[in-house]
């Protein structure tokens, strides 16, 4: 089937992942999944990833079987301790100093419901901070950047001056991790090639 024939739902309001589906030119429809995104006891962080990553998907599976549904979930982690988004100044304040002069793993969990099938896979991507002085995340987090990200920072904006090095794949820091996204596709068929040829 033809990816231009599909109805394709993305489970998220992340404006981040928005704009990455858009820059492959897939065209889709945004209606975010309501899930509480808590984590279980004892869980790590690539099975909450992928399974937070399938709630959100089969929210909106049963409403709109015949589309395709794109659901995503990113955490940060660092040793033992799984970063979700910050609810505050002060919690952001936290995570990014514990982040400073370390290295963290992020995690991106994505899963596709089509039709009968579901196909749910994680990617993870090591980040390396360079060390930052208390005024600097004091300054950072009165930006109102970190909010509403993973691990209190966006990679793509002003907390791309925070990263020393990274080492994986850098759309599973933004969120959604672009190349697992192709290879998924071609899982179930599609070819998202389809997408920039032109039309003889």
């Amino acid at each position: 089937m033809r990816i231009r024939d599909v109805h394709v739902i993305l489970a998220s309001a992340s404006p981040r992942r928005k704009e990455l589906l858009e820059k492959i030119g897939l065209s889709f429809d945004v209606i975010p999944a309501d899930v509480a995104e808590e984590r279980m006891a004892g869980e790590s962080p690539a099975r909450l990833v992928m399974r937070l990553s399938e709630l959100k998907g089969q929210s909106l599976a049963v409403k709109y079987p015949q589309a395709l549904i794109i659901a995503s979930d990113t955490v940060v982690s660092l040793g033992a301790e799984i970063y979700g988004k910050p609810h505050d100044g002060a919690e952001a304040f936290a995570m990014l100093s514990s982040l400073s002069g370390r290295e963290h793993a992020v995690y991106t969990g994505l899963a596709l419901f089509w039709k009968r099938r579901r196909l749910c896979r994680y990617e993870c991507t090591k980040v390396q901070f360079r060390e930052l002085t208390a005024s600097v995340i004091k300054s950072y987090v009165a930006t109102g950047e970190p909010f509403g990200k993973a691990g209190g920072y966006a990679i793509q904006g002003l907390g791309g001056l925070f990263a020393r090095a990274i080492h994986g794949d850098y759309s599973t820091v933004v969120g959604f991790p672009v190349c697992l996204f192709g290879s998924m596709m071609e899982e179930l068929r599609f070819s998202l090639n389809q997408l920039w040829e032109v039309s003889s």
